[in-house]
């Protein structure tokens, strides 16, 4: 819990970023794809304005989520589609001050993002690191599994070797959990 305050800081950042990702795709999607786009971000905020408001439970406002297609508005699977909602409500929680009500999201984030994962194909490359990077970084942001994060970067690294972002991501992470991060060191027996 007190990891997740600690970083409620950065969620206003990120919070910002997403409308400024909104923002950009308004002038570049085609306008269905804005309107469910627009659609789907209205929805989120008034589901986070109604358990700020205790006028619902978290538990009640994901089963909402679970039950709603397109929650993220973005042309995804509903794994993913359920993952990238989660996570965007997860830091919206985290914006209004409330970690244990961003916790139940991020864990939600993570369970669907890691089904999204199993299931998304090792050639459809880019997909499967964008949610391998997603995962990564709720875990080692927010659910202080940095061991796992470590491992979701990597493989999402290996994926996509050239992608400069996922290896800023990976310092980033290794920046913020230094132990979780270390090189794991094989004992000499295993060595070439």
């Amino acid at each position: 819990m007190t990891h997740l305050m600690s970083t409620m800081k950065h969620c206003r950042f990120l919070t910002l970023g997403l409308l400024v990702l909104s923002a950009a795709w308004a002038t570049e999607a085609p306008q269905p794809e804005l309107t469910a786009m627009q659609t789907a971000l209205k929805w989120r905020e008034e589901l986070v304005q109604a358990v700020v408001a205790g006028e619902e439970k978290p538990e009640a406002a994901l089963e909402h989520l679970e039950a709603r297609r397109g929650a993220s508005g973005l042309p995804l699977g509903p794994e993913a589609d359920m993952g990238f909602a989660a996570m965007d409500l997860g830091h919206r929680f985290l914006a209004h001050r409330r970690p244990a009500e961003a916790e139940i999201f991020f864990r939600a984030a993570e369970q669907a993002l890691a089904r999204a994962v199993a299931i998304t194909s090792d050639t459809e490359a880019r997909e499967k690191a964008q949610y391998l990077q997603k995962l990564a970084l709720i875990r080692g942001n927010y659910l202080n599994q940095a061991g796992q994060a470590r491992q979701d970067i990597e493989a999402a690294i290996k994926l996509q070797p050239e992608d400069e972002y996922l290896a800023r991501v990976k310092s980033a992470l290794a920046r913020r959990h230094p132990a979780g991060f270390r090189a794991e060191v094989k004992p000499e027996g295993d060595r070439p």
